[in-house]
């Protein structure tokens, strides 16, 4: 794959250095911070060579991403899809600045892109989009070859400018608020720097205009509509077919941009055509207004018919009002009674559940008092019981205790007494012994 180091060094510089929109800004109404700038567009078309396995595919996001890594560091304003077939991807990208445009072309047209899944490197082929802006033998021949058109009245000529996609907020008041809508004057002193305006129209400014038909409304986009319009479009009728050539070469391949208090730059990618219906011709503008006029008288009659329709409602419902209105206080009495009745049968079963609950505090107070002196008779009871216990058991120690002092006694008696018979015996024995050594002595 090229490499955009192999470019030459004046566009790795023009890659390199930043680009100022400010340098391209032309002023069409600084008053209001109004700008045009040239768009850059370009077209880039990805040859693919032939799909030889089946299922194979390619996907344009990623060859979307390898044109942007391409021109890197130049970043796309946008790029989309134009045309995808079996052969080629088209795509249309824009560029922030139409200085680099020539040279973007040049690095990308015969550029090479390798795609994984296919052997062969995909060539690129890159060109300035063709413009759809119309020329001045685009609407020479269009007012020369239509037959109902005379270039003698106003609208039926070449001198009105269609203006679509224009943002709302542009376009309105000084100190307006969010929800108000564009001003027709501020278009008009926008556009009367090209030359005198004869007559200014914004569509959407009108309540009954989506009423109308399409032939007459001038509303050329329809769709989906969420409250407050946010792009509008618009008519600018200039006197003189100068001004009309003036403002029509100075809005070619433009962009408008708008330059905030902040020095912060939005743009928008207005479209501009001229008019093909006679839509500020004398005939649809008195049209528009009869149109208008039957619109209010309708919206008048529906009106005054409902109004009838609730007076004549209101005068047949009088009686029936008079029946209900008394069928209510009726119901209204019958339901204070009621609530009255309620209340003092609350009131009487208070006073009984109050009665009953201080006749149950009494009866409990007196059982537990009962409770209490039958508790205390049996705890006096078991006193006196102990007591009694107690000097039975004092007694048969003191017997206990003498017996057993009795008992140690004539034990330690006996032991005397036994203690002497030993002795004495002892004492016998010695002298037994002794008169046995005497005799033997005598007989030798």
């Amino acid at each position: 794959m090229s490499d955009y180091r192999n470019y030459p060094e004046d566009w790795i510089h023009e890659k390199n250095a930043p680009t100022s929109m400010a340098d391209e800004l032309e002023p069409l109404c600084i008053s209001v911070g109004l700008y045009v700038k040239p768009s850059a567009r370009m077209t880039v078309t990805v040859c693919l060579p032939p799909l030889k396995q089946p299922g194979q595919s390619i996907s344009n996001w990623d060859l979307m991403e390898k044109i942007k890594k391409a021109v890197s560091p130049i970043e796309l304003s946008s790029i989309r899809v134009i045309t995808s077939t079996i052969e080629l991807v088209r795509f249309e990208a824009e560029l922030p600045s139409r200085k680099i445009l020539a040279k973007v072309i040049k690095a990308l047209d015969g550029y090479t892109l390798k795609v994984m899944g296919f052997f062969e490197p995909l060539k690129v082929r890159a060109a300035e989009a063709k413009s759809d802006f119309p020329t001045r033998h685009d609407w020479d021949e269009f007012f020369r070859n239509s037959n109902n058109m005379n270039e003698l009245e106003p609208g039926e000529r070449p001198d009105t400018i269609y203006l679509a996609k224009m943002p709302s907020n542009w376009f309105k008041e000084c100190g307006s608020t969010d929800d108000s809508m564009p001003s027709e004057h501020v278009l008009q002193n926008v556009f009367e720097r090209f030359g005198t305006v004869r007559c200014v129209d914004i569509p959407v400014c009108d309540p009954y205009r989506r009423k109308m038909s399409a032939q007459i409304s001038g509303i050329r986009t329809t769709g989906f509509s969420f409250g407050q319009e946010i792009l509008f479009e618009g008519y600018v009728q200039f006197v003189e077919y100068i001004s009309f050539v003036r403002a029509m070469d100075f809005l070619r391949n433009k962009k408008l941009v708008k330059k905030m208090p902040d020095d912060r730059i939005f743009e928008a990618a207005i479209k501009v055509d001229f008019d093909k219906n006679k839509h500020l011709s004398d005939k649809n503008i008195q049209k528009r207004c009869v149109e208008r006029e039957r619109l209010k008288e309708l919206e008048k009659q529906k009106i005054s018919e409902e109004c009838q329709k609730c007076e004549k409602e209101e005068g047949n419902t009088g009686k029936e009002y008079v029946d209900r209105r008394s069928q209510s206080e009726e119901k209204h009495r019958r339901k204070r009674n009621q609530e009255k009745r309620l209340k003092k049968e609350r009131l009487l079963n208070e006073m009984i559940a109050e009665e009953e609950r201080k006749l149950l505090i009494a009866q409990r107070k007196l059982e537990s008092r009962r409770l209490l002196s039958v508790l205390f008779w049996r705890i006096e009871a078991k006193l006196r019981k102990k007591d009694s216990r107690m000097k039975i058991s004092s007694r048969d120690l003191e017997e206990d205790l003498q017996s057993e002092l009795e008992t140690k006694l004539r034990q330690a008696l006996l032991r005397e007494q036994e203690q002497r018979l030993r002795k004495r015996i002892e004492a016998k024995m010695i002298l037994g012994k002794l008169h046995t050594t005497k005799s033997g002595n005598r007989k030798d």
